[in-house]
């Protein structure tokens, strides 16, 4: 609906996408080439950036010791965290999905968000 309104009335513009990396911004933008004018403009009025909702989470890249049907805790790293649930990719290649906050800590030894697990 911004779109069209704004596509129907002077000045002729309107926004397509808010709260992109700049990154993602460009590729959006090589792919409008030829199809319509557009550039790219960064609107401060506000953060279009969806905050996260659940708190804290480690973060893809971060290396872990994570427990899954293993007796250890084993080193691993993130791949990737939904809904409070991580997938990993451990030390020898193999990929786990689903890993729940108490089945992993970051590899200083401080679980989920922080908090001290021993």
């Amino acid at each position: 609906e911004t779109l069209t309104r704004g596509l129907s009335s002077d000045p002729y513009i309107a926004p397509i996408a808010r709260g992109q990396t700049r990154r993602e911004a460009q590729v959006l933008l090589s792919r409008l080439d030829g199809l319509c004018e557009a550039s790219i403009s960064v609107d401060r009025s506000r953060n279009f950036v969806p905050q996260l909702q659940d708190g804290p989470t480690l973060a893809p890249g971060t290396r872990v010791h994570c427990k899954h049907v293993r007796a250890d805790w084993s080193p691993a790293t993130v791949l990737d965290c939904v809904k409070r649930r991580y997938t990993v990719v451990f030390d020898d290649g193999e990929v786990v999905h689903g890993i729940t906050q108490g089945g992993i800590r970051d590899a200083q030894g401080r679980g989920d968000g922080g908090s001290r697990e021993r």
